[in-house]
């Protein structure tokens, strides 16, 4: 009876066993009928219409997460960035290594910048001595002093004095330019947007160019021009948005060149050339015044770099923008204004002009934005 009865609980157990391996096939069959459909449409490999194996790894651990560059294995996908660019010459198409046209001549630009700004501040410490020492002797006419020699150390003009008017006038000429390039900078910002990035880079080099020239007619004619003529060359300078300008427009240009998963390191390049050729510049204008002799040959150096510099990126750097969107930038400036009408009078722009307006970019306000991102900005900023 025992046996009877443990026969009968095999057997409905195989029959459940039979039961559910035939429910398990029927499923994987109707799981490939599934897959072969959709390979069959185009859904996914023919060699893969067996469905996953169980014995093998779900993800293979070898295999990257996501394909190169996006694209499915394929190689990497061409930015879009680039492809109104395809019918020039190889050489001067936007692209990743099209930034090194640019570094390059910028780097040397810097290191021109870092270079003159001892020598520049000894030489209006000279100039502004002798001009005191002319005051004192035609207000006494019994003042005596020792002569200022120009290149040497003159410690005679170290003195309160002549130190106060050193700062004084550092500070008038820097407040010049400072406020002039912050005018200009947006405005220039904006013409790169309608006639090219290389064309206004250059252009902002050329204040510089003025500045250097000013310089050195005054260290060389003294009598002719005095040393306030230094304050012009601080003023075109900043007309032409000095190195604010620069420095904005070259990480645009890297901005146009590059797709926005390279940027930060394009920006990278540009700041780095910019802090070395600050922080290497002096040495080397210190050098250069201790072999030649003389101040004034760091300052025909860098006379001849900005001349280098404007040449190279007008003619030589290829343009980041195409033709159409300079196109397309000036159909929408021409737009606005046509659209504000009369408002659009030189006159009414100066008076609506403001000088804080540029600072609204560190507090945004769109899409986006939030509070955490305003207190960040602000606080790099600061």
């Amino acid at each position: 009876m025992d046996s009877d009865a443990l026969f009968t609980a095999n057997a409905e157990l195989d029959k459940k066993g039979l039961r559910t391996e035939t429910t398990s096939q029927s499923s994987r069959s109707s799981r490939t009928g599934e897959y072969a459909v959709l390979a069959a449409r185009g859904g996914m490999d023919a060699n893969e219409t067996s469905g996953p194996n169980e014995e093998q790894p779900l993800l293979n651990e070898e295999a990257p997460l996501l394909a190169n560059g996006g694209a499915g294995g394929g190689g990497r996908t061409a930015w879009p960035g680039y492809q109104p660019f395809e019918h020039i010459v190889w050489w001067r198409r936007p692209s990743g290594v099209q930034i090194y046209w640019m570094l390059a001549p910028f780097f040397l630009s810097t290191l021109a910048f870092g270079g003159i700004i001892v020598p520049k501040l000894n030489l209006i410490l000279t100039l502004i001595c002798r001009e005191y020492i002319s005051d004192r002797r035609a207000a006494d006419p019994g003042f005596t002093m020792v002569p200022v020699v120009f290149g040497s150390e003159n410690p005679q003009c170290r003195i309160p004095e002549v130190q106060s008017r050193v700062a004084q006038f550092t500070l008038y000429g820097n407040l010049i330019g400072g406020l002039l390039s912050a005018v200009t900078s947006p405005k220039l910002g904006a013409l790169s947007d309608r006639y090219g990035r290389t064309r206004v880079i250059a252009l902002t080099s050329m204040g510089t160019l003025v500045g250097e020239v000013i310089t050195i007619c005054a260290a060389t004619y003294p009598e002719t021009f005095a040393v306030n003529w230094i304050l012009v060359g601080f003023a075109f300078d900043g007309l032409c948005g000095s190195f604010i300008a620069a420095m904005a427009l070259a990480n645009a240009y890297a901005t146009d060149c590059t797709p926005p998963s390279e940027r930060s390191v394009a920006f990278g390049y540009f700041h780095g050339c910019l802090f070395t050729g600050i922080a290497i510049g002096p040495l080397i204008s210190g050098y250069i015044v201790k072999m030649s002799g003389t101040v004034l040959s760091v300052f025909y150096i860098a006379l001849g770099v900005h001349c280098f510099f404007i040449l190279f990126a007008g003619t030589v750097i290829p343009e980041s923008l195409s033709p159409e969107r300079q196109r397309v930038a000036r159909e929408k400036h021409r737009s606005e204004k046509e659209a504000s009408g009369p408002a659009a009078d030189w006159i009414n722009q100066i008076r609506s002009i403001n000088l804080l307006e540029p600072l609204k970019v560190l507090y945004p306000r769109g899409e986006g934005s939030s509070p955490a991102l305003r207190r960040n900005l602000v606080l790099l900023a600061a």
